[in-house]
C-alpha cells in the first residue's frame, strides 16, 4: 500500500472526526486520502471518547467542521445538537454531525447508505436490488438496526422481524416501525406456519457487533440452517471487510452486501456533507482500498 504525500497543515485548514468509544481507523484513512485526491485543505482524525456532550461542546468552541457519530452515541446525540435533519427526527439516530455557522445539525448517513444499497447502487462496484416482496429478519436493537428498519420500511419490506435481546430497546423499536420481535432467533419460527419452520428465502440482516475483529470474528450470528433458507445476506460489520458471515453466504452463491460496502456508501455522504463535493466512481473505490481493515 502506498503512502500518503505529508501535507502542510495552517490556521485555514478544517478538521472533521470521528467520535466513538472505540474509534476505526478506517474513516480517518478513508476521508483523508479523499481530501488529498481532491487537493482539499482538510484533515480528518478519530477520537475515543466518554463524554460525548463535552466532544460536543468542543466542536462548537473549536470550529470542528464535522463528526461521525458511532456507537454508542448515535441516540444520545439526538438531545445535543440545535438542529435535526427530518430522516435523522423519524429514524431516531444520529451519526453525522455537522458545524455551519455555529450551529451543530444532526444527520443520518446510515439510512442513505443503507436505502442505495437496498436499490442496487453500491459505491464498490455492481449492485443489485433486494427483493423487498422477502421476509426479513433484523438481528439487534441500536442506531444502525434504526437505520436499517427505516431502510427497508422505505423500500418496500412488509414482513419484518426484529430479534433483540434487550427488553427496553428490542420490543420499543419493533413498535416504531412496525414489525415483529422477538429476543431469540430460534424463537421466530414460532410466528410463521408449515410446521414452525421460517419461509424460503429470506433476507437476513446482521446489525449487531457479532463477527467484528478482534472480538468475535470467528462467529457468525446466522448458523447454516439459517443461511440454507436465505436468498440475501447484510452484515453490518466492517472489520474485518469480509466477515465469516459474508464469506459463507458468498460461497453458497447468495446475494450478500458486506459491512465494508455499508460503511463506505455512508461515508461518501458523510463527505459530501461536510465539503460540499461529491467524488467519483474511480477515487471512491482507490480511498476504500486504501483504508481497508
Amino acid at each position: 500500500m502506498s503512502q500518503p504525500v505529508a501535507r502542510a497543515l495552517s490556521p485555514a485548514t478544517r478538521l472533521c472526526v470521528s467520535l466513538s468509544a472505540r474509534p476505526s481507523p478506517f474513516g480517518t484513512r478513508f476521508h483523508n486520502h479523499l481530501y488529498q485526491a481532491l487537493g482539499l485543505d482538510f484533515i480528518y482524525k478519530g477520537f475515543a471518547v466518554q463524554d460525548i456532550e463535552g466532544a460536543l461542546r468542543g466542536m462548537r468552541a473549536l470550529g470542528i467542521r464535522s463528526a461521525a457519530i458511532s456507537m454508542p452515541f448515535k441516540e444520545t446525540v439526538l438531545e445535543l445538537v440545535d438542529e435535526l435533519h427530518p430522516l435523522a427526527r423519524e429514524v431516531g439516530a444520529v451519526n453525522t454531525v455537522v458545524l455551519t455557522d455555529g450551529r451543530l445539525k444532526g444527520y443520518n448517513t446510515d439510512v442513505l447508505a443503507v436505502a442505495a444499497l437496498l436499490k442496487g447502487h453500491n459505491p464498490l462496484g455492481e449492485g443489485h436490488p433486494v427483493d423487498p416482496s422477502l421476509p426479513c429478519v433484523v438481528l439487534g436493537s441500536g442506531g444502525m438496526a434504526r437505520a436499517i428498519l427505516y431502510a427497508l420500511k422505505a423500500h418496500g419490506f412488509q414482513d419484518i422481524t426484529l430479534v433483540a435481546r434487550n427488553p427496553r430497546t428490542g420490543p420499543a423499536l419493533a413498535k416504531r416501525f412496525g414489525c415483529a420481535t422477538t429476543a431469540q432467533l430460534d424463537a421466530i419460527s414460532m410466528g410463521w406456519p408449515e410446521g414452525g419452520r421460517p419461509p424460503t428465502p429470506l433476507f437476513l440482516i446482521n446489525a449487531t457487533p457479532i463477527g467484528m475483529r478482534p472480538d468475535s470474528e470467528e462467529r457468525v450470528p446466522f448458523d447454516e440452517d439459517w443461511l440454507s433458507r436465505a436468498q440475501t445476506v447484510m452484515d453490518a460489520v466492517a472489520s474485518p471487510p469480509k466477515t465469516t458471515l459474508i464469506r459463507r453466504a458468498r460461497a453458497a452463491g447468495l446475494q450478500a452486501i458486506s459491512g465494508l460496502e455499508l460503511v463506505v456508501a455512508q461515508a461518501v455522504a458523510q463527505f459530501e456533507l461536510a465539503t460540499g463535493l461529491t467524488p467519483d466512481a474511480a477515487q471512491i473505490r482507490a480511498a476504500a482500498e486504501h483504508a481497508k481493515l
